[in-house]
């Protein structure tokens, strides 16, 4: 080869190597990539793991809707400067990120759900290491077990429930749902069967405010289309676990959400919870958790008569006194049940008196709850009491000599003869026992009462309708952030010395006086109040109540109340205030109204006391049923004792077939071929779930279909479920005219 080289001239020589040339460099070409990845694998493998690794950290910026993928930010940091990062993506290829000898670098990554994932870091001094990430998207696991054949999430109660406030419900022999233990006892062993759609129930008591709520365990729905038409859908519904898995109670059989998406199920947005604490914030950020399931309200036992009890309570040398309990109930009362904290001390046959003894400092709770001779419950109330005080009341802005404490004696009787410019009296006021501070002010025959608020946070309970709210001192503000988590202090308890409109130190009221009401020599006072409950097309008044009440009872006052609507007298009544339960009707759906009750001297027109209340109707839809068969199908409603009746369809509708104002649902049920199958309305919705704590509390308000999220005109914070939308042609996309105005849902079925 070289002498047959040597024999060519210089022209060949050069075409010869120019050809060399070309076959070396595609040579190179075609084994540089597999011998570079091959070195830098070998790399990664085998050198000795000495950088120093400052931290990794991940935050999860997207969670996919089926609830097991996740867009993920990585962050890799570290003490020393970072050549390259290599990882897999998600066809298993190797990517290199070069960080340029940077000391951060943050890589964008889809990530499975419970899987692990490892990422090379090569540093600049020529060492690395493999960091490993093992990724699951932050969940709530629930309890996802099988009970009375069927696998179902357990109802969460160990969080966001008084455990002395809130007791379990369930059906007794006769069907009834009847209350059992605090949930800080024993649960009943037929608490809740959703095999045989017996949900788990329980209702919440506190200051003769009772709320039941009922269990939504986490479950994926889809349309059932072999009994749904457009316009009359019907859903199939599994209960699924966290993984969002179905486990068949009687086969045991998986199956994974892949296969339950590809036959068309869905999750409803409820099941994600924006969560707000601390352990799920990742790299600072609060992320969606999936949650196991939901506590939704379904009404109030307030309406309940049977259970309703009162008493009188007071604090006494570390004792509470309870004395005159009462009950509005036509059952025989022969014994009652004290508790304190949930917890009952003392059983006592036809006393309607007990203490509490040594009980301590703090908030208490105590619950009297009446028994019949079977030791069923007739009647229960629960009260809230904080033995403590706050800042005393401050004085000094008012004219001391003209100026009076107010304060009453045991027998209730008003004394207010003690100027200011006098030592106060030693039962002026006492907060933890209920005695607010009163003073009252004289001036040329007129006079001004008023009550000192002191400073305090707050936490709103909307379900409730009412607030959360603890004393606290000047030093509990916002510059010094320590408020306690989810309270919040009124704008009243700052005074903006300079009126630069920001909170500064220095700024911070203890408390303040409020004007209650105004005395002349030829005015009354008012001390009366009204319970409302709205409808659709109506308001009902549910209970008047107030000292001046009480008042004209002792002193045999025949009374007679005036309903007023929008200054338009509507009805006089005469009876007792308990037994008022006067109606609006024929209102207008979602519209708000004045209501204005006045209470006279029946035989001399007397004015004794007047309530205002502004209060707006509801808008439920109404109930769809042109697309059963109505020779086979019944509404289905109760009567006055309970029972179950049923009209056909083929009849008008029975006038107390549903009542939303009044917590009836409208039900309807088929009979076809010896089964019977009972549906429940659920009227178009849209909610709003506290998540302040878990377990969550939803908050709805019905709409009407006109109320979507193409025409943004849905309340603020507020969301309208999935299953009120049905996508005619099916292109993902919610459009006009596919709102449905609600739905009919399966309750149970019957065999005949």
């Amino acid at each position: 080869m070289i002498d047959k080289f040597k024999k060519l001239n210089k022209k060949q020589k050069i075409i010869y190597i120019s050809l060399i040339s070309i076959l070396l460099i595609c040579l190179v070409l075609l084994c540089s990539i597999p011998i570079s990845k091959v070195i830098q694998n070998n790399k990664i493998k085998n050198l000795i793991q000495q950088g120093k690794l400052k931290e990794i950290s991940y935050k999860v910026s997207k969670v996919y809707e089926n609830g097991l993928n996740a867009d993920v930010v990585v962050t890799i940091a570290s003490e020393q400067e970072i050549d390259c990062v290599i990882y897999k993506n998600s066809n298993n290829e190797d990517v290199v990120i070069y960080a340029n000898n940077r000391n951060v670098v943050a890589i964008d990554y889809k990530m499975v759900d419970k899987n692990s994932y490892s990422f090379d870091a090569n540093y600049k001094d020529g060492t690395s290491k493999t960091l490993t990430i093992d990724f699951e998207i932050p969940r709530i696991k629930g309890n996802y077990t099988l009970n009375n054949g069927i696998y179902v999430n357990e109802p969460e109660i160990s969080i966001g429930f008084s455990k002395e406030k809130t007791r379990y419900m369930y059906l007794n022999e006769n069907n009834n749902l009847v209350p059992g233990n605090w949930i800080n006892g024993q649960k009943p062993e037929n608490w809740y069967n959703y095999k045989e759609q017996n949900w788990a129930n329980i209702y919440s008591e506190s200051d003769g405010i009772d709320s039941y709520y009922v269990w939504i365990p986490r479950y994926c729905y889809k349309i059932d289309t072999t009994n749904s038409v457009a316009g009359n859908e019907r859903m199939d519904v599994k209960f699924i676990n966290t993984y969002n898995e179905y486990i068949d109670g009687e086969t045991n059989q998986k199956t994974s959400w892949e296969e339950l998406k590809k036959q068309g199920y869905q999750i409803p947005e409820a099941f994600k919870w924006g969560a707000q604490d601390t352990e799920y914030i990742v790299s600072n950020q609060l992320v969606d958790v999936i949650i196991p399931g939901y506590w939704i309200t379904k009404y109030q036992l307030s309406e309940l008569t049977s259970y309703i009890v009162d008493y009188a309570s007071v604090v006494n040398m570390g004792n509470i006194e309870v004395s005159n309990v009462t009950v509005k109930s036509n059952e025989t009362v022969p014994r009652y049940a004290y508790a304190l904290n949930g917890i009952i001390e003392e059983e006592e046959p036809l006393s309607t008196s007990h203490i509490f003894k040594n009980v301590g400092e703090g908030a208490k709770v105590i619950n009297v709850t009446a028994l019949n001779a079977n030791g069923e419950i007739i009647g229960s109330y629960t009260q809230d009491l904080v033995l403590e005080e706050p800042d005393r009341p401050d004085t000094r802005s008012f004219d001391q000599s003209t100026t009076f404490y107010v304060w009453w004696d045991e027998a209730g009787n008003e004394h207010n003869e003690t100027p200011l410019n006098k030592p106060a009296p030693e039962n002026w006021y006492k907060y933890s026992s209920g005695r607010w501070a009163n003073i009252v002010s004289r001036n040329n025959g007129e006079e001004t009462y008023y009550i000192w608020i002191p400073r305090y946070e707050y936490k709103l309970n909307s379900i409730k309708q009412r607030s959360e709210i603890r004393f606290v001192g000047i030093d509990v503000n916002k510059l010094n952030k320590n408020i306690s988590t989810g309270y919040q202090i009124p704008e009243a308890f700052w005074w903006d010395n300079n009126g630069n409109g920001i909170e500064e130190e220095g700024e911070q009221l203890s408390g303040y006086w409020i004007t209650k009401y105004q005395l002349s020599e030829a005015s009354n006072h008012n001390r009366i109040d009204a319970n409302l409950l709205a409808g659709s097309r109506l308001i009902r008044v549910k209970e008047i109540t107030g000292s001046l009440i009480n008042e004209a009872k002792s002193n045999n006052i025949n009374m007679k109340f005036e309903y007023y609507l929008d200054g338009e007298l509507m009805q006089d009544a005469i009876g007792e205030a308990e037994n008022e339960n006067y109606v609006f009707k024929n209102l207008n759906e979602n519209t708000t109204y004045t209501i204005n009750i006045i209470l006279r001297n029946k035989d001399t027109n007397e004015f004794i006391g007047a309530v205002t209340k502004k209060i707006k109707t509801i808008t439920p839809c109404e109930p769809n049923v042109e697309k059963f068969n109505k020779d086979v199908t019944y509404y289905v409603w109760y009567d006055n004792e309970g029972n179950e009746q049923r009209t056909p369809l083929t009849e008008n509708p029975p006038s107390n077939w549903y009542d939303y104002s009044n917590n009836m649902w409208a039900n309807i049920v088929t009979t076809n071929g010896g089964t019977e199958t009972y549906f429940v309305w659920i009227p178009r919705y849209e909610y709003k779930l506290d998540g302040t704590v878990y377990p969550q509390k939803s908050i709805i308000n019905f709409i009407g279909t006109n109320i979507t999220k193409a025409n943004n005109n849905i309340s603020p914070g507020y969301q309208i479920p999935e299953a009120f939308w049905w996508d005619n042609n099916g292109n993902g996309t919610e459009e006009e005219g596919e709102q449905l105005s609600g739905y009919w849902i399966t309750k149970y079925q019957l065999n005949g």
